[in-house]
C-alpha cells in the first residue's frame, strides 16, 4: 500500500487506503463510499457519510443517490431535494471532502 494513498479515517482513526490505487475522481469517490459502507456494516463508523454528524439512528435512511445508509435528517433532505430536482453532489458529502482533505496533507 502506497503511503501517499493512505490516510487516517476521520471517525475511527484507522489507517485506510480509500483509493485502492484508483486515480480518477469518480473512481476514488466510489472507493471511498464502498469503504465507508463496509465500515457501517461493521458498525465501526457512527457518523453519517453525508453530513458527518454522529446521528445515525437505529433506523437510518437509504440514500436516494447511493447504496449507503445516511442519517434520518439527510434522508429527509435528500427526499426534499429529489422532489425539486436539486441533489447534493456526492463530492460535497462529508466523508468524500474529509478523505480528500486528508490526502492533501499526506
Amino acid at each position: 500500500m502506497s503511503e501517499a494513498n493512505t490516510c487516517t479515517c476521520p471517525v475511527c482513526n484507522r489507517e485506510v487506503n480509500p483509493t485502492n490505487g484508483l486515480t480518477g475522481d469518480e473512481q476514488i469517490i466510489d472507493g471511498i463510499i464502498k469503504l465507508y459502507k463496509e465500515l457501517q456494516a461493521k458498525r465501526e463508523c457512527p457518523n453519517c457519510p453525508r453530513c458527518g454528524l454522529d446521528r445515525m439512528a437505529r433506523r437510518n435512511a437509504l440514500s436516494r443517490q447511493l447504496d449507503i445508509d445516511v442519517c434520518p435528517e439527510c434522508g429527509a433532505d435528500e427526499a426534499v431535494r429529489a422532489a425539486s430536482g436539486d441533489t447534493l453532489p456526492v463530492s460535497e458529502w462529508w466523508i468524500v471532502r474529509e478523505v480528500y482533505r486528508l490526502r492533501e496533507h499526506t
